[in-house]
């Protein structure tokens, strides 16, 4: 029970769509929002933007950024 767990860092378009659905329902039964609104009103885009900035928010992979760096010419790498 204490295994540490392996998962892929992306999220499918089935759990996107579960995640989404299931905060959207919630907002629509008024859970307290995550985010500033500017005028959303419609509770599925509302989720939307919570995802976005949860997202956004996210730290780097410092390694992943490194091999990157190393493995990309110059002129590519930010």
């Amino acid at each position: 029970a204490n295994q540490k767990r392996i998962t892929t860092p992306y999220m499918t378009k089935y759990e996107r769509a579960r995640v989404l659905g299931t905060r959207a329902l919630q907002i629509a039964m008024c859970a307290p929002v995550m985010v500033e609104l500017e005028g959303e009103t419609d509770p599925l885009l509302i989720a939307m933007k919570e995802l976005k900035q949860l997202l956004d928010d996210r730290p780097t992979f410092p390694q992943l950024s490194s091999l990157l760096a190393h493995s990309l010419p110059a002129c590519l790498v930010t």
